[in-house]
C-alpha cells in the first residue's frame, strides 16, 4: 500500500514563528525528511493540522473558506515569483510551485481535496522526489494517510520545548591547506536560529 512513499521519516520538533505582530513564537512541528535526499525537509506545524486532519470531502462552509483564501494568497505568491523570476533558479523554483498549484487543483476537482491539502502534498512529492508514473492521486492519497498517522502525536507536543536548548548537526566545514584536510568541524544550529515565517 505505501509502494510510493517508502523512506519517508517523520520526527517532531519546535520551531519559532512570527506572528502577525512580528513576535517569535515557539510552535510544535513534525519534519518530514527523505533518507537518500540529505539537507530538505517538510514541516507540519500545529497551526497547519486542520489542512491535514481529514480534510478529503469535508463540506464545513469555514474550513473550505479558509481554505480558498490561503490557497488565493498562495496563487498571488506563485504568480509574482514567475513574473519577477530572472535568474535559471528563481524561473525554475517559480515553475516548481505553478505546478504544485496545477495539481492541487486536479486533487481538488476528482478526489475532494483541499486546494491548500492538494498543494503541500504537491510540495512534499516534488521536494522527497516521488514520481510514481500515473499514479499521482493514488500516492498523494497514501501520503496524506502516513501524515496523518503522525498527527496524534503532534498534537500532544507541549507548546514549548524543554529546558535547554536542542542542537543538531547542519553542516560540516573542513578546512584544507595546500590541498590537504587539516580539520573538520560539525556545524551546530539551535532552535532558536531556526525561523520559519507565519504564512
Amino acid at each position: 500500500m505505501r509502494k510510493h512513499i517508502t523512506g519517508l521519516e517523520r520526527s517532531y520538533d519546535h520551531v519559532k514563528i512570527q506572528n502577525g505582530q512580528g513576535e517569535e513564537q515557539w510552535e510544535p512541528v513534525m519534519v518530514i525528511r527523505r533518507n537518500r535526499i540529505m539537507g530538505k525537509s517538510f514541516m507540519i506545524t500545529l497551526g497547519a493540522l486542520w489542512k491535514y486532519d481529514d480534510p478529503i470531502n469535508s463540506r464545513d462552509p469555514k474550513l473550505i473558506a479558509a481554505d480558498i483564501e490561503e490557497f488565493l494568497k498562495l496563487m498571488h505568491k506563485v504568480e509574482a515569483m514567475e513574473r519577477f523570476a530572472v535568474s535559471p533558479f528563481d524561473k525554475g523554483r517559480a515553475m516548481a510551485d505553478h505546478i504544485c498549484v496545477e495539481f492541487a487543483g486536479l486533487l481538488n476537482k476528482s478526489h475532494g481535496f483541499l486546494l491548500c491539502t492538494g498543494y503541500n502534498l504537491a510540495k512534499v512529492m516534488q521536494m522527497m522526489e516521488i514520481w510514481p508514473k500515473g499514479q499521482l492521486p493514488q500516492a498523494a492519497a497514501q501520503l496524506l494517510m502516513w501524515i496523518q498517522d503522525g498527527l496524534d502525536k503532534l498534537k500532544d507536543m507541549p507548546s514549548e520545548p524543554e529546558e535547554g536548548e536542542h542542537k543538531q548537526v547542519a553542516g560540516e566545514i573542513t578546512i584544507l591547506e595546500s590541498g590537504r584536510k587539516v580539520a573538520t568541524k560539525d556545524i551546530e544550529i539551535s532552535d532558536s536560529e531556526l525561523r520559519m515565517e507565519a504564512e
